[in-house]
């Protein structure tokens, strides 16, 4: 009987233009063979091989030129798989934890994209396509929670929009636009993970990263009753991210995204967690079911998707790793060379976002998010074919789940599009490259840099009306909406004094008084702490990336 895995559904895209990986599982020994045909019946290509002695069977369709309306049949000659509604186009894999996973029901701007699906044809919703694997963390969890309205591909509906990756669907509007085809991505991701949990032990020690695992195991000793803490769990197993069909009071997870929880919320909220004792305890303890623990989520997850053929990867994720930023760059890259060799092609795009600028989040502080953002950043320097978008300019003080997803969905996909397609488009946001001086005056030059200039800040996306509609107090919003002033606070220089910052011929020019005279920067940060908003801006309008430079 075959079996095949549940990314191989009605709906699906395939990847074009590359060989086209077709797996499964079938009686031992049998004679695999594969079909795709056209929406009237010809046959576009055509694949067999023999189940291995364990019945996993791969085979190969040769490469496949874009389209819909498609039909895939796998049969061993007495059974036969058909799937239906088949596309060809672009076809990424989207990783991470909660600010990939975040859905666009909880996207601020749902109800507009709804209301320009609306305005779209049948065959222009048919191009844009998601699959979200289930979240599951252990054997048998399906019997504990109710995940049937996962692992399923959806073509672009008001209602099925819902249930898309925010910051994929903005991804795949890009592409679909610039590419004239289909384009669709595979979402394999979960809240609160680490990048421990998206890679084999040996990867992680690899890196450096026996500390994970060795946290991981020192903390299971602490747990006086095992047995309890994993039935507790199980007990309490549901979907991490709320269900759009779900009704609000049978999730005790809804608001948590949108609107989010207000600060005093917040507050309130710990302080039950803190009461609720050895409960509590258990629920949150990261046990061997746990999807946090090291390796879990590669063999539960991504590795029940591997080898299925893309172009590339998408990936949002680093807030968890914070604890131990000292190896997060290490760890990235050991990430991205583990993906590669699963999926047989060691120069696979990799594209992730630069985390966002954020200070505190149920009493989760973000003051060592600036070491983990340099760790992204060195580790695309030191790995072949990796990019990072910056979002200084879209990050909220008191939420770790930005409401906007469109920049750092969009620009995932300018680099896409530069990069990955070779098309001509601005997509690199500017680099700080260097610093000369003009007498006592550093003058900072910029990769990337054409036409920089200064914006008023943004709010996060928000006007200071739609901030306190949704809850959230004034500390959300910046001090001064003056583009200025909001400049001298994104800097940090040596020595201290009175700052003074502009920009003039695509450079930053800065300078420091003390004692009314002028003095001579020793070291220029930028954007180097926890929570800011970036308002400098190259011609494509993408914001500058934090840096510090010396003298």
């Amino acid at each position: 009987m075959i079996q095949m895995p549940l990314v191989f559904s009605d709906h699906m895209m395939l990847q074009r233009e590359k060989p086209v990986k077709i797996f499964g599982t079938a009686d031992p020994g049998k004679l695999i063979a594969a079909c795709l045909k056209d929406a009237s019946g010809k046959t576009e290509a055509e694949g067999a091989a023999l189940a291995g002695p364990e019945g996993a069977f791969l085979l190969d369709l040769p490469p496949l030129s874009a389209g819909t309306g498609k039909t895939l049949t796998v049969t061993d000659n007495e059974t036969l798989v058909t799937i239906a509604d088949v596309a060809v186009g672009e076809v990424w894999l989207a990783g991470g934890q909660s600010n990939m996973e975040y859905l666009m029901d909880s996207d601020a701007e749902k109800y507009k994209e709804q209301e320009h699906i609306g305005t779209l044809s049948e065959e222009e919703r048919s191009r844009i396509r998601f699959f979200d694997y289930p979240e599951i963390s252990y054997e048998g969890m399906e019997e504990n929670a109710d995940l049937s309205n996962f692992g399923k591909w959806r073509c672009l509906s008001e209602k099925d929009l819902l249930y898309f990756s925010a910051v994929s669907y903005y991804f795949e509007n890009v592409l679909v636009h610039e590419l004239d085809c289909p384009v669709g991505v595979v979402g394999c991701n979960w809240g609160g993970t680490r990048a421990a949990c998206w890679m084999p032990e040996e990867s992680i020690r690899e890196a450096g990263g026996d500390v994970w695992i060795r946290e991981y195991e020192e903390g299971l000793k602490t747990i006086p009753d095992l047995e309890k803490a994993i039935a507790l769990y199980k007990s309490g197993s549901q979907n991490v991210v709320p269900d759009p069909a779900a009704p609000a009071n049978q999730n005790p997870f809804s608001g948590v995204f949108y609107p989010g929880f207000t600060y005093q919320q917040q507050k309130k909220f710990m302080a039950m967690m803190q009461g609720a004792g050895d409960d509590a305890a258990f629920m949150t303890a990261i046990l061997p079911i746990h999807p946090w623990r090291p390796s879990g989520l590669y063999e539960m997850m991504l590795k029940k998707v591997m080898p299925y053929t893309i172009r590339g990867f998408i990936y949002y994720q680093g807030c968890s790793d914070d604890i131990h930023a000292d190896i997060y760059a290490e760890m990235m890259k050991a990430l991205i060379k583990r993906w590669r060799a699963d999926w047989e092609d060691g120069s696979l795009p990799f594209i992730m976002v630069q985390l966002a600028p954020f200070g505190e989040w149920l009493d989760n502080p973000g003051i060592r998010y600036p070491a983990v953002r340099a760790a992204q950043q060195k580790a695309a320097d030191e790995t072949e074919n990796v990019w990072v978008a910056s979002i200084g300019d879209a990050g909220m003080l008191y939420d770790i789940h930005p409401k906007h997803k469109r920049k750092p969905g969009e620009r995932l996909g300018l680099l896409a599009l530069r990069h990955v397609y070779g098309r001509d488009v601005e997509a690199d946001a500017p680099r700080a490259k260097e610093m000369t001086f003009d007498g006592d005056t550093a003058v900072i030059r910029f990769e990337n840099g054409s036409g920089l200039h200064l914006q008023a800040p943004e709010n996060g996306g928000f006007t200071e009306e739609e901030a306190k509609a949704v809850g959230f107090e004034d500390p959300d919003l910046p001090d001064s909406l003056d583009a200025e002033e909001n400049l001298k606070a994104l800097l940090a220089v040596t020595p201290e004094g009175d700052v003074q910052a502009e920009i003039c011929n695509d450079t930053l020019r800065i300078s420091i008084f003390k004692d009314g005279k002028a003095v001579k920067p020793e070291t220029v940060c930028f954007a180097e702490k926890d929570y800011y908003e970036v308002n400098v801006y190259n011609a494509a309008g993408l914001p500058v990336f934090p840096f510090t430079l010396e003298g």
